[in-house]
């Protein structure tokens, strides 16, 4: 069975990701184009629309080259932030289009194509283009509602579609700002290190992180039960130690009272020998032998 090749974002069938973007992003764009043409004066449409619909066609030529375009053919302008992920006969497997994309970043699904060598260009301007054209449609939007309300044109109608523009340019300007910053992130890590990597080599890089992690993390838990195994004899042993490191502290302790108990029992047996005839001759007997000793060391 042979798989099929996506060439082209552009290409049947389209995602659901895909038909989002179709529809959002013309309903944000010209609906504030409406919004300014009816409410605002003609001095000022100059001031707001300029910025806005220039951004607007970056954005769309952006998104058109990256749709239009085969990134698995060889072109484009090499990044030099990109060096590793562009390196020459490095191509990579794209297996939602089933493949082989060089210099692969990633798989945009909002477009639904991926992003290689020859469109990563067009989609960083697309990605910066959509910043700056929503940053600026929510600004002007919130100055209309609050510093330039005089000027508007009288309408309850006009101010509730003003605030829900507002609040749905503020949600893409907040996403396409988190996508300028990471790609931005990665394009300066590149060109300080001179090894810039893409998306994809990015998402590969700190899976091998997360899993070192956790091997690390379960060997220290295989550690902790062995190291509690060799640790419980010790704690078994050290009561043992210490009763028997406590009887000779008891004896030494115990000593002088039971050498005074000694003490007084010979004083005690020597008055009973003298008290008794028998014990007199005993003494005396004992105090002549005293004598002579005394005698021959003399």
């Amino acid at each position: 069975m042979v798989k099929f090749v996506r060439s082209r974002g552009l290409q049947r069938p389209f995602s659901r990701e895909q038909l989002a973007v179709m529809v959002i992003y013309p309903c944000a764009t010209l609906g504030f184009v409406a919004l300014a043409l009816c409410g605002l004066p003609r001095a000022r449409l100059a001031e707001v629309l300029g910025p806005v619909c220039g951004s607007a066609l970056v954005a769309c030529g952006g998104w058109a080259t990256c749709s239009c375009l085969d990134p698995r053919v060889e072109g484009g302008v090499r990044c030099p932030c990109l060096k590793k992920t562009q390196q020459a006969n490095r191509p990579k497997w794209c297996a939602v289009c089933n493949k082989s994309v060089p210099g692969l970043d990633h798989h945009c699904v909002w477009m639904n194509t991926c992003v290689g060598q020859r469109t990563y260009p067009a989609f960083y301007a697309l990605a910066t283009a959509g910043l700056a054209q929503f940053g600026a449609q929510s600004s002007f939007g919130a100055r209309m509602l609050s510093s330039w309300e005089g000027e508007l044109a009288s309408g309850a109608a006009l101010r509730a579609l003003l605030w829900l523009h507002a609040a749905l340019a503020g949600l893409l300007a907040l996403a396409f700002c988190a996508l300028w910053c990471f790609h931005t992130h990665l394009l300066l890590v590149g060109w300080y290190t001179g090894e810039g990597i893409g998306t994809f080599d990015w998402l590969i890089m700190r899976h091998e992180r997360e899993m070192a992690r956790q091997e690390q993390q379960a060997r220290q838990e295989r550690r902790q039960p062995c190291a509690a195994r060799s640790t419980t004899p010790q704690a078994a042993a050290t009561p043992a130690a210490a009763a028997q490191a406590q009887v000779p502290a008891q004896s030494a302790a115990a000593q002088p009272a039971i050498e005074l108990a000694q003490l007084e029992f010979a004083v005690a047996v020597e008055g009973t020998a003298e008290r008794s005839p028998a014990g007199k001759g005993v003494v005396a007997a004992e105090g002549r032998g005293r004598g002579e000793d005394q005698d021959q060391v003399l």
